[in-house]
């Protein structure tokens, strides 16, 4: 019979899913996941999934009965609230709308993993780009597949084909090419490809024969000069009223993470230099105040740049990537190669504005090893946030998860 349930506890809100195993055989495994992690710690945001029956980002337990084939359970919150009450049989065989198939969730995988193994698209910001990326698809542990493959468009983007229909053959790879073009930044949203599978190569009904994803990926060539400003000019103190500021060019448009929109909430900086240090001021939106709240206490702990709503400026050398990071409260995280062991000494200040927060650094030359001055000919960076009220990673230049490295990261001058 294998496993009909699994509890675990790792993410902090409740979720609990329906049925899921393959669909390639009528009857098979099926499994039920159930995750309770509300028991006092600060809540996580819960995303609604295809396969997701039930969900809560509330502080809960969970009440267990087993009586032979049968499994009943409560979620009930700290206040008594009862959420959720369901009931399993381990021999169950779910209906299709409360079954989810793995091989969908299989294929989808394989997908991604076929776009990350192809290197973004460079682009030069203002200018037109066309690209043709030919994913080949593990098919590996797999069925043969079938189906049809339709773009939704966004604005300023050209896709052929527009639609297609696709045959996948068990233990072969799938091969999927288009031919695209869009302008850079205009090419925001990235479009849609809208995979839907034949249900008839199956033996059996399942909610999830349609999937989305976004398999496009661009990567802008930003870079930027560190303003020269005058010394003295910069007080540290989170208001960023000194005149010097107006003169400098102000940079936004930041850009989710996985490079496929615009961050709904933006990120709007200025950066300066007066020969010695180098001077960050930034104004981040944030419409939920609470997002503000409960973040860590300590100089760097890793949940001010995880889960804490955040700012992390990022700057590299050939020699070494600098970490330097501040939650909404104001407190720091700083890591040199990834160590936050190292200290250097560097000034932060951060204070509450409409519609968000604003924060205002001082980096001396000297907590970069001496910055320009030490003879290091490139050097990039990058600003990165997450809104904690919305759960998303934003970039200035997006690193489709590679946050750590330096070659995905505008070039700085100074």
């Amino acid at each position: 019979m294998g496993v009909q349930l699994v509890v675990a506890g790792h993410d902090h809100h409740y979720q609990r899913t329906v049925g899921i195993g393959p669909a390639s055989v009528g009857r098979g495994q099926v499994t039920w996941h159930l995750t309770s992690g509300g028991g006092g710690a600060s809540l996580y945001p819960v995303e609604q999934k295809i396969w997701t029956e039930s969900a809560r980002s509330v502080h809960h337990f969970v009440v267990l009965d087993f009586d032979g084939d049968l499994v009943r359970g409560r979620a009930i919150t700290a206040d008594g609230e009862e959420i959720d009450r369901f009931t399993i049989h381990r021999r169950a065989q779910p209906p299709g709308e409360r079954f989810v198939a793995w091989e969908p969730i299989l294929l989808e995988r394989r997908i991604a993993e076929a776009v990350d193994r192809e290197a973004p698209r460079s682009v030069e910001p203002g200018y037109a780009f066309s690209l043709r990326p030919r994913w080949q698809i593990s098919l590996a542990d797999l069925p043969s597949l079938s189906g049809e493959i339709e773009w939704e468009v966004t604005p300023g983007w050209s896709v052929v084909p527009g639609s297609d229909r696709f045959q996948a053959e068990a233990g072969r790879a799938w091969e999927w090419s288009v031919a695209a073009s869009a302008r850079w930044p205009e090419c925001y949203p990235t479009p849609l490809a809208r995979i839907r599978l034949d249900p008839g190569r199956f033996a059996r009904g399942f909610r999830n024969s349609e999937m989305t994803l976004r398999p496009l990926r661009v990567w802008p060539r930003r870079s930027l000069v560190a303003m020269h400003v005058p010394p003295g000019r910069v007080t540290v103190d989170g208001r960023h009223d000194e005149p010097v500021w107006r003169e400098v060019p102000e940079q936004s448009l930041f850009i989710r993470g996985d490079g496929t929109d615009r961050a709904p909430q933006q990120v709007r900086y200025r950066l300066a230099s007066d020969g010695r240090t180098l001077y960050l001021a930034a104004r981040i939106e944030q419409a939920e105040v609470a997002a503000l709240e409960g973040g860590e206490t300590a100089r760097d702990a890793p949940r001010i740049v995880t889960t804490n709503e955040h700012v992390a400026l990022r700057i590299a050398s050939a020699r070494h990537r600098y970490d330097f990071g501040v939650n909404a409260g104001g407190v720091r995280y700083d890591a040199r190669d990834g160590d936050p062991g190292w200290d250097p000494d560097w000034s932060v200040r951060v204070t509450p504005v409409p519609g968000g927060w604003a924060v205002e650094c001082a980096i001396p030359y000297e907590a970069l090893d001496g910055g320009p001055a030490a003879g290091e000919r490139e050097w990039r960076l990058n600003l990165q946030r997450y809104d904690r009220a919305r759960d998303v990673r934003s970039e200035w230049v997006p690193t489709f998860g590679a946050t750590a490295d330096p070659s995905r990261y505008a070039f700085l001058f100074w």
